[in-house]
């Protein structure tokens, strides 16, 4: 095995002395060992950007793919191809499902001398009945040679003079803004994006994180249950940053003796992005980008939702700060106001509340089956799934955190996605999508942490062929695992993933212009 070339180019900035016994190791993505250049800048006491080109344009060429298919439609594709005399290839999932079991085949066609001769040809065979997309091979999760553009922050939390923060878009549970805003607007020196979210308003709240969010110490909104969590502990004088594999959220309207359980908090009833609450169906388990719903639930608000109350078929109850009903009516879209919270049932949902005894809101979080205690400096976002614990790939925690290619579901056609990765038109399941959303490169952004307490922040930018190819989800692991993390979970990705710094971003969207997203992780430098 040869060695690999690392060329490391300097910023005029002197190098402290604490840092320069660390290089860029080999990241892990693509082939082994592949050249790597990398331009170091540092932006504060203790936290350091690294630019880093890997590997160089090899062989890959456009390419038409099935995706996952059934072998049924697997043995009539090879006949039609057969008779039609085009040479193709039957291949394996580059890796299996979770739990093992092996995914269904996929059938490439190779030889495109360009990305529009692939397409012609892909036109010519869905006349025929034979669906393909067209893909560029590096993209596939095959060995490639890439390259790849990636963008690392090395923060040590021992030294770190600022504050690590996760901004809200606009501050509101509604709405989005790109991550350029919220770096310019917070005065940050550096940030990326941060968890999933609903990315148009058939999903749910436009804009509104897809999981929990606990904002200073305020639970804002639900659980995706059993989904990992990262938590930033900005109450002392240091960021402390925590993870854990799984958070719950349990959350209660009480009057006396009487407890009622609220299903969902700032979020439009009946509509539940990636599933995984209190009732949810058809399954209260996680399952990404699939929307659950339920006709009958208890919502409550605040003024972290926005300016009214949904406009739904619902009661809605109001309280006041000491949680004496205010009103209790059919009248919705209702002006919130800061010292007030809401309350909305819809279906068979009732309360039977008396007059004179003061209502009480209850939350409570459990971060890998303990109760966890909010406290002001305290938030917490949500993404997944995990990719290291104990410095381990745990490839079969994706299945129970929302990444189960054969979820008990009858209906399938829930799933919703904003990067063109539902389920294929072959599918009896989860399988297509599991293949290209997690088996696939695409942009991705991670965060991990080191036993010594250092944090890494990475962004490989991708769907950019010959530029930028992305990396699987397993690479993501294998790279927070080359920086020596032994905790990391992975971000939202697709066109969300970005880092800026300087006000500019480190490398080219995926999108045609920076995508607008639910929250940033940003770094903010000691006054």
């Amino acid at each position: 095995m040869r060695m690999m070339k690392l060329l490391v180019l300097l910023t005029a900035a002197p190098l402290l002395s604490y840092a320069s016994d660390w290089t860029v190791p080999d990241l892990n993505i693509g082939k082994a060992n592949l050249n790597q250049t990398v331009i170091k800048k540092d932006l504060s006491e203790g936290a350091t950007l690294y630019e880093i080109k890997r590997g160089a344009v090899g062989k890959d060429g456009y390419i038409l793919s099935t995706g996952i298919i059934t072998p049924q439609t697997k043995q009539k594709y090879i006949n039609e191809l057969k008779a039609l005399n085009i040479p193709f290839e039957v291949n394996a999932a580059t890796e299996t499902a979770p739990l093992g079991t092996p995914l269904g085949p996929i059938i490439r066609i190779k030889g495109f001398n360009n990305q529009n001769e692939a397409k012609a040809k892909a036109d010519k065979l869905q006349a025929k009945g034979l669906e393909f997309s067209v893909r560029y091979s590096a993209q596939e999760g095959m060995e490639t040679t890439g390259p790849f553009d990636i963008s690392i922050l090395k923060i040590d939390l021992n030294r770190f003079d600022g504050k690590i923060i996760n901004a809200l878009a606009k501050d509101k549970i509604q709405g989005a803004e790109s991550v350029t805003s919220m770096v310019d607007r917070k005065k940050a020196i550096a940030g990326v994006n941060g968890g999933f979210f609903a990315f148009d308003d058939s999903v749910g709240d436009y804009g509104a994180p897809a999981g929990i969010y606990v904002n200073n110490g305020e639970l804002i909104r639900e659980a995706t249950n059993n989904r990992p969590v990262i938590i930033f502990d900005n109450s002392g004088k240091k960021t402390q940053v925590f993870f854990g594999t799984s958070v719950e959220t349990q959350s209660f309207i009480t009057q006396g003796d009487f407890s009622y359980q609220i299903n969902g908090i700032n979020r439009t009833p009946g509509k539940l992005l990636n599933c995984g609450g209190n009732e949810s169906k058809p399954t209260e388990k996680p399952v990404h980008d699939f929307v659950c719903n339920n006709d009958s639930e208890i919502i409550v608000y605040n003024s972290m939702y926005g300016n009214n109350t949904p406009q739904v078929r619902a009661t809605e109850i109001i309280l006041n700060k000491r949680g004496d009903i205010v009103s209790y009516s059919d009248v919705v879209n209702t002006k919130i106001e800061s010292d007030k919270n809401y309350i909305q049932l819809t279906g068979n949902k009732k309360l039977v509340l008396k007059e004179g005894l003061p209502v009480k809101l209850v939350h409570k979080v459990f971060v890998d089956n303990k109760e966890f205690t909010l406290k002001p400096g305290i938030t917490m976002i949500s993404a997944g799934p995990s990719l290291l614990v104990d410095g381990n790939i745990p490839i079969e925690i994706r299945a129970a955190q929302g990444w189960e290619p054969y979820p008990k579901i009858k209906d399938l056609n829930q799933s919703k996605d904003d990067d063109g990765l539902s389920l294929t038109n072959d599918s009896e399941n989860r399988e297509g999508f599991y293949e290209g959303w997690v088996l696939r490169r695409h942009p991705r952004t991670a965060i991990g942490i080191t036993k010594e307490n250092i944090l890494f922040i990475a962004v490989v930018y991708g769907r950019n062929p010959t530029h930028s190819e992305g990396a699987t989800i397993t690479e993501m692991g294998r790279l927070m695992k080359a920086l020596g993390a032994v905790t990391a979970m992975n971000l939202d990705g697709g066109g969300s993933s970005v880092m800026i710094v300087d006000g500019k971003p480190t490398g080219t969207f995926s999108d045609e212009k920076e995508r607008l997203v639910s929250d940033a992780i940003l770094l903010i430098k000691k006054d």
